[in-house]
């Protein structure tokens, strides 16, 4: 006790050197206070790894004498800021501006080592089958791989006769198009977007929902500890869904329900229910990062058993269905069987 007391060394150093398992996040595995650095393990696994930086992933896997990469680089890239990739472009302008925000394990499972010792793991157990479907059809096949639901996944999710039509089915795409404030809109000052006509869709569809008793007492009594989950693509409209939820007179049982974030930082959670707002809603067609096929391919596939898409189609339909939500539209809009299409004013 007395050598733990002294200010050489402490507890939580202690407990690192005699454990034979430990976890941490790869900045904290570094500290040089607890000294973890100066052993080596077995095994290094590192989980979320294709969203890791260079500099992130190197502190790991200097530790171990074997190193297991897990990660999905068909979701979230490394966060990499704008301003940097500038730089680096600039330095190096033959150098294509995709290849400095490419993940090192996107690189090492596509060398020729990783074709030989990588693994992909097809079989999913989070999604309704329907919504996998999807997802593999719009994200996975295009790049050779092909998800499948596992016989093992099992679902205790029901909804009642009474309940609403964007509900009934695992999928369901709320147009917005011909709603009032249908346009995105850019505050002066401001880089972020939100859109008004999204807002209050989403508030109508939590109503709706909130409505239905057997649902949420089902939900309540879940493993889920929020299973609603309301995905926004812009951290503009995640502010303005807040504060549209913070002035409703929910009862406080169904407000636990819920979790408001943006798309960036819900790679690794899941929901029984996602609500999606895509925000992007313009004359022009500028459809910014919602174009990018990583983000799209997470905020679709937190979902367990409903998918709600909130977003004008005028926008998303031909000649924009080549880009990942133009593809979910299609998919969606050619599965009458598994997902709805309805007018958001219809969703009272």
């Amino acid at each position: 006790m007395s050598s733990l007391a002294s200010p050489q060394r402490n507890f939580e150093e202690s407990l690192a050197k005699t454990r034979s398992i430990i976890t941490a996040t790869c900045v904290g595995v570094g500290q040089t206070r607890i000294r973890i650095d100066s052993q080596t393990f077995d095994w290094v696994i590192v989980d979320e790894a294709a969203r890791c930086t260079p500099s992130e992933l190197a502190v790991p896997i200097q530790l171990g004498r074997r190193v297991l990469l897990v990660g999905d680089h068909l979701q979230l890239m490394p966060m990499i800021g704008r301003e940097l990739v500038d730089q680096l472009q600039e330095e190096r302008p033959d150098v294509p501006r995709e290849q400095f925000v490419t993940s090192d394990f996107e690189r090492s499972f596509n060398s020729s080592y990783g074709r030989v010792a990588g693994q992909r793991l097809t079989e999913q157990y989070r999604m309704d089958p329907a919504i996998c479907r999807m997802v593999s059809s719009c994200f996975y096949e295009p790049n050779a791989v092909t998800l499948r639901t596992s016989d093992a996944r099992s679902s205790e999710f029901t909804v009642g006769i009474d309940a609403p039509d964007w509900l009934r089915r695992p999928m369901a795409w709320i147009d917005t198009s011909d709603e009032r404030n249908s346009l995105e809109v850019k505050l002066s000052g401001q880089t972020t977007l939100h859109n008004d006509a999204e807002v209050a869709a989403v508030v109508r569809l939590l109503e709706s929902l909130s409505a239905q008793k057997e649902i949420v007492n089902q939900l309540s009594r879940g493993d889920d500890e929020t299973p609603i989950g309301i995905i926004c693509m812009y951290s503009g409209q995640k502010a303005r869904i807040e504060m549209a939820v913070a002035r409703h007179t929910w009862d406080a049982k169904f407000r636990r329900l819920l979790r408001i974030d943006t798309v960036d930082a819900y790679q690794g959670k899941e929901n029984t229910i996602v609500i999606l707002s895509l925000v992007r809603s313009n004359r022009h067609g500028d459809i910014g990062h919602v174009g990018s096929n990583n983000r799209c391919n997470v905020a679709v596939s937190r979902a367990k058993e409903r998918l709600i898409v909130v977003g004008s189609t005028s926008m998303w339909k031909e000649p924009r269905s080549v880009s990942p939500m133009g593809r979910v539209l299609a998919f969606m809009l050619a599965s009458p069987s598994e997902a709805n299409m309805v007018k958001a004013g219809e969703t009272q």
